[in-house]
């Protein structure tokens, strides 16, 4: 399971990464708050459940989502939203 990361380059550069060894950024942010605002949205869009926080002193957070927050809007895929069908 790929989790996603924030960490700081600076005390003005925050990154947000996922688990994979060099790879690139996936946003940068001039603060820790934004960041995490960034990881939660970007987590909440694809899925992930945990968000780790490194802080500037080398401390961990773990931001943990809930299922519920994490489920895709259903579709069935037939016609338009709502039922409707163009004519």
């Amino acid at each position: 399971m790929k989790i996603l990361h924030v960490a700081p380059l600076s005390e003005e550069r925050w990154v947000l990464t996922l688990d994979e060894d060099g790879a690139t950024p996936v946003s940068e942010h001039t603060t820790r708050g934004e960041a995490e605002g960034a990881a939660r949205a970007y987590a909440e869009s694809f899925g992930y459940p945990e968000v780790q926080v490194h802080g500037l002193d080398g401390s961990l957070e773990r931001m943990l989502l809930y299922d519920e927050a994490l489920e895709a809007p259903h579709y069935d895929g037939g016609g338009a939203p709502g039922g409707f069908t163009a004519s």
